[in-house]
């Protein structure tokens, strides 16, 4: 037992010899500059089943090589600052390539130490080996990536997808581009595809390949059946992704779209690459993210890359169209640096994301914000549920917030942009459109969804004055009941950008009912006096909204009536305790009706 707890302890001293007699001649420290075309790097051999792992600095103008000569490369001004890579070789994935993708060569997993990412139009260049005798006319980059970098869809696991690329004969190289490395990693291997195609840089740098290119080119990839995405349906949603551009961007002033470019050259020593457009594709509906829960497309910023899920038999219809927009500003938001830098962050804040993304379907094609209901989603934001729930479909029906305060405020969806602009987290929106730790526009968007319908975003609110079930999940019931002395309390518990719906049920009736909400610890400099905001009601009065907030006393209360009290939390941040308090007059001596 002695002996080998000794040599547990002896082993790193081991490994550390190891990698010093096989290193004679380490690099620059990490964090060093690779001082422009010249490669940092280091190689930490297998051993003890440590699998091999090159490290090194990536710099403008410089590379990174991996195992079996793999590599990442930075093209002049494309990145910030340097940033430490690591090319990794590993087993292949439980996840299997899809047909009839073939795998040539080694699985490499490429992570950075922190996030990084750059703008499509100067991106990362990756360089895979092509081994002899495979058709180098037809290779394509398959990329496992984490499900949570994917926007618009259901799936609980990874799928591969798959980036175009150019194949250089001279080093014999599949050459494309990176948007971003994260801290988390993906995992490549290089393929042979024959639905992909991957023409000679040799080719393109002497004028055989057409450089030029419309401001949109679309891509039809993964289809079996060549009939069911034509060049005839590519054209057509290249045309209105440059009407989507046109609108957002030139009438509206929303940033550029961080969308993946369409490559007109490329190399990798030194690295460069000339793009001459976007570019955005159409899969098959049955084709993995596609194939979850009915998925309509999907956006993932970290490959700047979107996609189309169509269904043949349906065609570019008016749904289709919708969504495709909906996907595009996806794209649009996360061409703000601020958005960029949260999603990098791992804050994927979707209320702010799907939200906005669902309105844009109708909005865009009027001056003013509207509700969406394309794919029949007609359901309503449930006024006690989060506000920035992030989780199922919620995220999506807070498009009701959205539309609410732009139509509050006679907002088209140009507004959108001052929240963009700050970033996607609950203190961007509230510093936009509140007093910075307070979402003020909360308070009067959850009474009106809840009950006043004073607005009824265009038809969907049907029953002012009158508790709407189908927004309430789960009403907090307070049983008055008269005692000693003669007032009785309900407490709740409100999260941040809540409302809880209180039921108030009366043992008998009065002739007076005095009400007032309070937060419960009774501090009166307590920021949860701050967040609160309340008001009484009593279902099926005229003009509710006319009906003044704060403590409200009932005069001939009946135990028929049924009384409401909306109690709102519009911090964005904490978690606060109120309490609902009653008194009566007179006192109970006959029986309730």
């Amino acid at each position: 037992m002695i002996l080998r707890a000794k040599f547990r302890h002896f082993v790193p001293v081991l490994v550390a010899i190891c990698l010093f007699l096989l290193i004679p001649n380490l690099p620059p420290a990490a964090g060093q500059s690779s001082g422009g075309q010249a490669t940092t790097q280091v190689f930490i051999p297998l051993v003890f089943g440590l699998p091999p792992v090159h490290q090194g600095t990536l710099d403008n103008g410089g590379v990174v090589s991996g195992p079996d000569g793999i590599g990442i490369g930075a093209p002049a001004a494309s990145l910030t600052s340097p940033v430490e890579v690591a090319l990794a070789s590993t087993n292949p994935p439980t996840v299997t390539l899809p047909a009839p993708a073939q795998a040539l060569g080694i699985y490499v997993h490429i992570s950075a130490a922190v996030p990084t990412y750059v703008s499509p139009q100067n991106p990362l260049v990756l360089a895979f080996p092509v081994p002899q005798g495979v058709d180098s006319a037809h290779l394509a980059l398959a990329i496992l990536q984490p499900v949570d970098q994917i926007n618009d869809t259901q799936a609980t696991r990874p799928y591969w997808s798959f980036l175009e690329g150019m194949y250089d004969p001279a080093q014999e190289l599949f050459l494309t581009t990176g948007a971003a490395v994260t801290t988390e990693g993906e995992t490549y291997v290089l393929v042979e595809h024959p639905g992909y195609d991957s023409p000679s840089t040799a080719a393109a740098a002497a004028g055989s390949i057409d450089g030029t290119s419309s401001a949109y080119t679309v891509e039809c990839v993964n289809f079996t059946n060549t009939t069911d995405c034509t060049s005839d349906t590519e054209s057509q949603a290249a045309t209105l992704l440059a009407a989507f551009e046109q609108h957002l961007q030139g009438d509206l002033g929303f940033a550029p779209p961080h969308l993946r470019n369409t490559i007109q050259i490329i190399s990798f020593v030194p690295p460069s690459v000339t793009v001459t457009g976007y570019k955005a594709y159409i899969e098959p509906r049955t084709f993995g993210y596609c194939a979850k829960a009915g998925a309509g497309g999907y956006y993932t910023a970290w490959q700047a890359r979107l996609v189309l899920c169509l269904n043949p038999a349906v065609g570019l219809n008016g749904d289709y169209v919708q969504i495709l927009l909906h996907e595009y500003f996806h794209a649009t938001q996360h061409g703000y640096d601020a958005v960029m830098q949260d999603y990098m962050a791992g804050k994927q804040i979707l209320w702010v994301l799907e939200g906005m993304a669902k309105t844009t379907e109708e909005s865009f094609y009027v001056n003013k914000m509207v509700r969406s209901e394309v794919g029949n989603w007609v359901e309503l934001f449930k006024v006690d549920t989060p506000l920035d729930w992030n989780t199922g479909l919620e995220p999506y029906f807070a498009q009701d917030f959205w539309v609410y305060y732009g139509q509050l405020y006679g907002h088209n969806m140009s507004y959108l942009k001052n929240v963009l602009s700050r970033g996607m987290e609950n203190s961007d929106v509230a510093a936009a459109l509140g007093s910075g730790d307070f979402l003020e526009p909360y308070w009067p968007w959850a009474k009106n969804q809840a009950i006043e319908a004073t607005n009824t975003l265009d038809g969907a609110l049907k029953t002012p004055c009158q508790l709407e079930m189908n927004l309430v999940q789960f009403p907090s019931v307070f049983n008055y009941q008269f005692g000693d002395p003669d007032f009785s309390t309900h407490d709740v518990t409100v999260t941040p950008l809540t409302t809880v719906v209180v039921e108030i049920h009366f043992d008998y009736n009065y002739d007076l009912a005095a009400g007032v909400v309070f937060p419960t610890d009774q501090d009166p400099t307590s920021p949860a006096l701050q967040a609160l905001e309340y008001k009484f009601y009593v279902e099926g009065e005229s003009s509710c909204d006319q009906v003044p907030e704060g403590p409200r006393s009932y005069m001939n209360v009946k135990v028929s009536d049924m009384y409401y009290v909306l109690i709102a939390n519009k911090d964005i941040s904490r978690t606060w305790d109120y309490t609902v308090a009653f008194e009566v007059h007179p006192p109970p001596t006959y029986t309730a009706e």
